[in-house]
């Protein structure tokens, strides 16, 4: 999994390690925070270009102040081995759900886009709001700071540095005009006019049969559409066009289904 030259399951490798050497030279809740701050500041928000965290962040409800907050992702900071008690852990994650809670309201976005992480330099813990079951998604217990878990903060943190689900950013993005729909088009339609395996004929002729019977077309009414795709051929297979199109967008659609699916689905998919 990388991203922009971050390969964050390399990165959490090394993370990880720094992560735990500074909870070992630290001592007060402040310098885990600032060690902890650093690290993830040069390895992952710098080279991803995230702008960087809001420290000490008044809320809107009580006052409080929540540690850190990288745009939807709340961090909560401890002092070392504080998550190693139950009630320093339970304490830790009450003022996690807090701050959420507060930043949704003032944000006005839904509960469930927020994401928590309770962290002393030794210990982890997630939480979050589940829709499913309309309760708050906890890790049972504290976690050690290792491999598997600071790739969950980074999988957080690095949605960060991706763009918002948006119609007009998706249509720029992965419409008609975008280089991106072009290739991809042009691309699947001269591979099926290449194709001679009898699996892609039939699929071909199986997509051409159901097409046909539920929307009437002709290559008259679709001609020009070559142009949109930048394909330049003089005899231009119109049928063989328009399955390029549909493939195209079915393949988005299935992209943005698994993508909302992670969103929705809790912190233990990945994207």
């Amino acid at each position: 999994m990388s991203e922009k030259g971050i390969d964050i399951e390399v990165s959490a490798v090394e993370i990880s390690e720094e992560m735990k050497q500074a909870g070992q030279e630290s001592i007060t809740e402040e310098d885990v925070k600032m060690r902890i701050e650093h690290i993830l500041r040069v390895k992952i928000f710098d080279p991803l270009k995230i702008p960087w965290a809001r420290y000490e962040r008044t809320t809107v409800v009580s006052g409080l102040r929540s540690d850190a907050l990288y745009g939807r992702v709340v961090l909560e900071y401890e002092s070392p081995n504080t998550l190693k008690t139950k009630s320093g852990y339970d304490n830790a994650i009450k003022q996690a759900k807090k701050y959420i809670m507060e930043e949704a309201e003032k944000s006005k976005l839904p509960i469930h886009r927020f994401f928590g992480v309770a962290l002393d330099g030794v210990y982890m813990g997630f939480v979050r709001y589940s829709q499913r079951l309309k309760d708050w998604d906890v890790s049972e217990k504290p976690i050690e700071v290792n491999h598997y878990t600071v790739v969950k903060l980074l999988e957080a943190v690095r949605g960060l540095a991706r763009k918002s689900l948006d119609a007009d950013l998706l249509i720029k993005d992965l419409g008609p005009e975008s280089r991106v729909a072009k290739e991809s088009v042009s691309t699947f339609y001269r591979k099926m006019r290449e194709a001679k395996t009898a699996r892609a004929k039939m699929l071909f002729n199986d997509w051409r049969r159901v097409f046909s019977q539920v929307c009437a077309y002709s290559p008259e009414k679709i001609r020009g559409l070559e142009q949109v795709y930048g394909i330049r051929e003089k005899d231009v297979d119109y049928e063989a066009l328009l399955f390029a199109v549909h493939s195209y967008y079915a393949l988005v659609m299935k992209i943005l289904a698994a993508e909302a699916a992670v969103l929705f689905g809790g912190y233990f998919l990945k994207s």
